[in-house]
């Protein structure tokens, strides 16, 4: 299944596919906006034009099909940012990142997101989510040292200091947990996963859960917690 499909840049759409600009970004804003509809995400042509480019220095990332000649099929998308922020430490920052339900279950999430990762060679990557399975896409990447939050329960101060220094998840209180960050309600998928369970019980509908991945943990003063590494495996 994965085959299928490739994770480009915006750059390379723009080369690949020779159109003229400003209709170019009316496509994909449309193909995108129609993603998000799928995946049951309240949204309208605005929000997603803004999203996608309400700023130049955004990485845009889009999941296409293999097969496609004449325009790309897009099958989802991730908007990240990229920044040094507290302790000097290389954040990317990720704003959102949708699937179209066709292409969910079979790793593209993950896959888009190391992929950004890849690009940038960042020390922490950050997030905010109402959606579990969301949060399970970032604590599933591949060679990530810990996360915040996790079923300890316990937020180290180094990274209150770090969300605190992020511009998009300044306002996340003791739990890592954004308050009323969306205007609507947001629909929370299910994970069949115990441990995320117990962390997303603690949201209102309003409400997002900010998410730190320690990829290099030389920049951030914490141990790993050993015990609950071992009991996971």
């Amino acid at each position: 299944m994965k085959d299928k499909y490739l994770i480009v840049e915006y750059d390379y759409l723009i080369s690949e596919y020779k159109m003229i600009e400003k209709y170019f970004k009316d496509y994909i804003i449309k193909s995108c906006l129609n993603i998000a509809l799928k995946a049951h995400f309240s949204t309208d042509y605005e929000d997603v034009r803004e999203h996608i480019f309400g700023n130049d220095n955004y990485l845009k990332l889009f999941i296409i099909e293999k097969s496609s000649d004449n325009l790309p099929i897009i099958k989802g998308f991730l908007v990240c940012d990229y920044f040094v922020s507290y302790n000097n430490i290389k954040n990317l920052h990720c704003h959102g990142i949708i699937l179209s339900p066709e292409v969910q279950g079979y790793g593209l999430s993950k896959d888009i997101i190391d992929h950004a990762r890849f690009l940038t060679n960042p020390d922490v990557i950050t997030a905010k989510t109402h959606n579990p399975r969301c949060f399970n896409s970032f604590i599933s990447l591949n060679d990530i040292y810990d996360y915040y939050p996790n079923e300890t329960g316990v937020i180290p101060d180094e990274i209150i200091k770090l969300c605190k220094a992020n511009p998009f998840i300044s306002n996340s209180d003791e739990n890592l947990i954004c308050k009323n960050a969306y205007p609507d309600i947001k629909i929370q998928q299910t994970k069949k996963n115990e441990n995320i369970d117990l962390i997303f019980e603690k949201i209102n509908p309003h409400d997002a859960q900010s998410i730190v991945i320690i990829l290099n943990p030389e920049k951030l003063a914490i141990e790993k917690d050993i015990k609950r590494k071992e009991l996971k495996k």
